[in-house]
């Protein structure tokens, strides 16, 4: 497998709040990957990696004027200069990754046909180090234009699938949803007619937030890794 062992995240800082992200959320990336290394990023650590090896981005990073940009902008970063496996925080990993990385240059999830929003989210995200489509991810964004600027636009998931569809990188893998995405969030937060689209889905987000991960495990038993949308910006 050329995909390194490591497995990235981040937040604003070390520390990473128990209430929205339980321990054993990021507890388990290291119970299921023994060995592997992990990484939690900061703010500082993000800027720090623009800085040191892609000053071309660093003037367009500081003048991002809301965090979250930036935190998804460091993603592309975090590919591109070390590799390895990026996942939000709201990520529960269920199985060790291997026999999806196996002979992948670059691997992303895709969600429901029902969610025409979009496809490809950047949540979940792998890659062998020193491709060069993550650069020209950057530079698009870099070089966006005004209606672009949205957090989703800008250097979100419409920047990461529009990429996809444009440059069409070798060695990609698109896995089906349910194995990265088995909950998608267009089901927990579409209405019709005063009536959730996917009740049984968002009444299993909910459990999963207080839910024992075995417990967890043995409900998607083809699932690698479910998260639970916090969507907390």
């Amino acid at each position: 497998m050329n995909i390194p062992k490591i497995i990235h995240q981040s937040w604003k800082d070390s520390n990473v709040p128990a209430e929205v992200y339980p321990h054993a959320w990021q507890d388990s990336w290291r119970r299921h990957h023994p060995g592997w290394e992990h990484v939690l990023w900061t703010d500082e650590d993000n800027r720090d990696l623009v800085r040191t090896r892609y000053p071309e981005f660093l003037r367009f990073y500081d003048g991002m004027d809301v965090g979250i940009k930036r935190a998804d902008f460091a993603r592309f970063l975090y590919m591109h200069s070390h590799g390895g496996v990026y996942a939000d925080l709201d990520f529960i990993c269920l199985r060790e990754l291997t026999p999806l990385l196996h002979g992948a240059r670059l691997v992303v999830g895709r969600l429901t046909e029902d969610n025409t929003h979009y496809r490809i989210p950047n949540a979940f995200m792998a890659s062998e180090p020193g491709v060069d489509f993550w650069l020209k991810v950057a530079r698009d964004a870099m070089a966006a234009p005004e209606w672009e600027q949205g957090v989703e636009r800008l250097s979100g998931p419409f920047r990461l699938q529009w990429a996809l569809e444009k440059y069409r990188p070798e060695g990609l893998r698109i896995l089906d949803p349910h194995l990265v995405y088995p909950i998608d969030w267009i089901h927990l937060t579409h209405w019709h007619d005063g009536v959730l689209f996917r009740e049984d889905e968002a009444r299993m987000a909910r459990e999963f937030r207080v839910m024992p991960l075995e417990r967890i495990e043995a409900a998607l038993p083809q699932a690698f890794a479910v998260t639970t949308w916090n969507h907390n910006w």
